[in-house]
């Protein structure tokens, strides 16, 4: 995060580009970590954080009369001078005079205090109760081999202290059998357990492919397919891509097995470098003994996680949707701000989206924030103007092939509807009402470039009008500039006529390597034939998932 900071405030001279050629294969092993939390037991009564839930979330009613007993842990028995009254957290209406108030649960220590009440006092008495414990010694064999009792690893040959009662005690070690064994941990005594592990042989345990729908042209961490198989033993074995048909494309990749879980990453490039076609391939690793896993997986450069910002209510530029969607679940968060002062106004427009993808040739995207403004007098707004919209878009059609540099068309159809507080024209050139637009693109190698004709309307007062949108995309490597515009038209039962300002923006988008994370910084003109011009600079932030 600290990096993102200092690349927001950098970002206005950083420019770079990333180009590639050949195959990209990586591999990597590692090690399982060494403190890989386990899932909570939800059914777990001893779970030392519940207390805190239900006492802290608690609050003590003014005007309360009695006694009210907490425990840590919650939950436990409550004695009035021997006769049973409750569960903890408790209020006791007690008689005035002296009283002992005993608290048990099963595992601790009983615990008893002595009490004090005098009539309509309220009173608040905590206790703290003791767990009952005893030790465990594991001895394994191999002496290296992993301890873990409830998550909390252990230490072999070291006596550690667990609450009495039955325990699971898992033991495990690359190239072994994992053991799980069960025994019982009894008060103030030590239990001793002695494992050996049995040799495993090699098999694979897992193999995962993510994603499974990906594009070589993405330059991002979603470029390329990373595989992740396990392993129950050292040993060798090859990685292998093939084609719909079942034919070797790229590979094999040998590998040396070497811990238990094993990592490759693959471009979409041929052993020669040349970029594979998109279509249907498969993953195939291949171990000892004739072991062999398989997964499927597709390239698609129809689809992009590439960062478009939302700032208007769809996704794109500045001023102007493009077509196209990410691939089915894609998910894209951020923000941004672009802000105006010249000494004596301020106009600060703030933009939070999500945009989601439910299909392949789908989009989804909700937008809302707030026009940060002064306020002058006479002026009727207030000094925040809400905003929110949601739109859908379809990609209508795609033609041509992107790969080598090549030509591509796309067209998609996008619905969106706005509100504005009072229906302010604000910098984002959107209105209250609903839209329909048409984004169409040409795709020239890394250029993009787009129009969008768009209808609008709003209900009151009742009014269509038209927008012009334009823009051009040059996407290298890990790095986007677009610039972009917009004009509306007078409402067309008027005659079609601009309604000024007109307004441009230019934007630099840079994708941190490795990373799903992009940093953005824009700036926008707008210009009145009658006010002249005025600018907005800002920055934004965006993840794709």
């Amino acid at each position: 995060m600290r990096a993102a900071i200092v690349l927001l405030l950098t970002l206005a001279v950083l420019i770079g580009c990333a180009t590639a050629a050949g195959t990209l294969v990586e591999t990597t092993v590692s090690a399982e970590p060494e403190d890989e939390p386990e899932e909570a037991d939800p059914e777990n009564d001893d779970d030392p954080d519940e207390e805190d839930e239900e006492t802290d979330d608690e609050e003590d009613e003014p005007d309360e009369e009695g006694v009210r007993v907490r425990t840590s842990p919650s939950r436990a028995r409550i004695y009035v001078n021997g006769r049973y009254a409750g569960t903890s957290p408790l209020l006791l209406d007690l008689s005035p005079g002296r009283h002992r108030i005993t608290a048990e649960r099963s595992g601790y220590y009983g615990e008893t205090v002595s009490v004090r009440h005098e009539d309509g006092e309220y009173q608040e008495v905590r206790v703290t109760l003791e767990e009952i414990t005893g030790t465990l010694l594991v001895d394994a064999d191999p002496p290296d081999a992993e301890i873990r009792v409830n998550g909390e690893r252990l230490s072999a040959g070291v006596p550690h202290e667990l609450p009495i009662g039955s325990q699971t005690v898992e033991v495990r070690s690359f190239g072994y059998e994992t053991e799980r064994v069960t025994t019982r941990i009894r008060e103030n005594r030590r239990t001793t357990l002695r494992v050996a592990l049995d040799e495993a042989p090699f098999r694979f345990e897992d193999l995962t492919v993510s994603p499974r729908v990906f594009s070589p042209e993405d330059p991002g961490s979603h470029g390329r397919i990373r595989a992740e198989s396990t392993v129950s033993a050292p040993g060798e074995g090859r990685y292998r891509i093939l084609d719909a048909g079942g034919d070797q494309v790229a590979g094999p990749f040998p590998v040396r097995f070497t811990e238990r879980r094993h990592r490759l990453t693959w471009d979409g490039r041929d052993d020669d470098g040349t970029p594979l076609p998109d279509g249907s391939y498969r993953l195939v690793v291949e171990g000892e003994e004739g072991h062999v896993e398989r997964r499927d997986f597709s390239i698609d450069r129809s689809i992009t996680r590439r960062v478009r910002p939302v700032y208007g209510g769809s996704a794109g530029t500045l001023f102007a949707p493009l077509p196209g969607a990410m691939p089915r679940g894609g998910i894209q968060v951020g923000g941004i701000g672009l802000g105006y002062y010249d000494g004596d106004r301020l106009l600060l427009p703030l933009a939070a989206s999500l945009r989601y993808s439910p299909t392949d040739r789908t989009e989804t995207t909700f937008s809302g924030g707030a026009i940060v403004r002064s306020v002058r007098e006479a002026d009727d707004d207030p000094p925040s103007i809400p905003f929110g919209s949601i739109s859908w878009s379809r990609r209508l059609f795609r033609a041509g092939d992107r790969a080598d540099y090549g030509v591509e068309t796309a067209g998609s159809l996008l619905l969106r509807g706005s509100y504005y507080h009072r229906s302010v024209l604000d910098p984002l050139l959107a209105d209250t009402g609903v839209a329909a637009a048409l984004p169409l693109s040409l795709e020239i190698g890394p250029v993009t470039l787009a129009v969008t004709p768009e209808l609008a309307a709003r209900p009151v007062p009742a009014a269509v009008w038209g927008y012009a949108r334009a823009a051009g995309v040059l996407d290298v490597g890990s790095v986007s500039l677009a610039a972009s515009a917009a004009l509306r038209t007078t409402p067309l039962d008027q005659g079609i006529a601009p309604e000024w300002p007109a307004a441009g923006g230019l934007e630099l988008h840079w994708l941190i390597p490795d990373t799903p994370v992009t940093v953005t910084g824009a700036g926008t003109l707008h210009w009145h034939p009658q006010d002249g011009w005025y600018a907005q600079s800002g920055a934004g932030l965006w993840v794709a998932f």
